[in-house]
Formats: C-alpha cells, sequence, structure tokens
C-alpha cells in the first residue's frame, strides 16, 4: 500500500455518520482490526527494508574500499571501483551512493506510514469518547438533558 492509498484510507474511515451514531460505535472494533494489521504489515516492511539498507551499505563499502571478490560483484551485479578512496572518505561514498539514497528514501516513507497508522488508531481508541460526546449533544439539542 502507497502513502496516497494510506491517505485515502484513513480518510475515508476517519467520517463518522453523525446519524448513525450506533452504527458507527459497533464499526469501531473492526477499524482497529483492520489498522492493527496495516500497522503490523509497515512494521514488517520497515524493519526489511532497514535491514536490506544495513547490507546494501555493508556491499558498498565492500566495493568502495576494494574488497568484494569478482565473484560477489557479479552476484550483486555491480562493477568494482576504479578509483581509489581514502578509508575516511569511504563512509561518505557508502552514504551518497544512489541506491542507498533510494533505499533511505522508502525508509522515509516506511516511517510516515507507520507514524500515520499509529495516530489514526490513538484516534480509532478516541472514537467511543466521540461518538458519546456527540449523542450527548444530540439530547441536549433536542431537550432530553
Amino acid at each position: 500500500m502507497n502513502l496516497e492509498n494510506l491517505k485515502e484510507l484513513i480518510t475515508k474511515d476517519s467520517q463518522i455518520d453523525s446519524t448513525e451514531l450506533g452504527i458507527e460505535s459497533l464499526k469501531i472494533p473492526q477499524i482497529h482490526s483492520k489498522y492493527l494489521t496495516i500497522l503490523s504489515d509497515v512494521k514488517l516492511l520497515l524493519t526489511k527494508q532497514q535491514n536490506d539498507l544495513a547490507v546494501l551499505k555493508l556491499r558498498k563499502w565492500k566495493i568502495y574500499t576494494g574488497k568484494a571478490s569478482q565473484e560477489e560483484l557479479e552476484s550483486w551485479g555491480e562493477e568494482a571501483c576504479d578509483f581509489t578512496l581514502l578509508k575516511s572518505d569511504v563512509e561518505q561514498f557508502v552514504e551518497a551512493d544512489p541506491k542507498v539514497i533510494e533505499l533511505k528514501a522508502k525508509i522515509a516513507v516506511s516511517e510516515v506510514k507507520l507514524r500515520m497508522v499509529e495516530e489514526f488508531i490513538k484516534s480509532v481508541n478516541n472514537r467511543n469518547f466521540m461518538i458519546k460526546s456527540a449523542i450527548e449533544w444530540q439530547k441536549m439539542m433536542n431537550g432530553i438533558i
């Protein structure tokens, strides 16, 4: 699920039909379950991406330091570094590598998705209170209280 789809889904699921507050109250466990599933999927993806980044950085370090064997280079689909770097410069080259930058961007998106889902779950947890307040407000407006 991409970020835009998640935004649309949260927008849709955050709507409360004020004419059907009882039904909306009954939907809370389903919505909560749905977003717990999404949360676990996003967390697992983020963990995988972070692990992939660690492996990629090691590969890039081996390439830039000249420690990667020809077999490793071929299996990774990479070329040997054709220039010599100072030991102090290797980390800078690894961090600036396009593949590392691309994976870091994916991790950043996953982190945003994770925060969005966590915040929406907090909102869902408070939904009972919002519905109860809306019911009390309707009673007051109708002169029942």
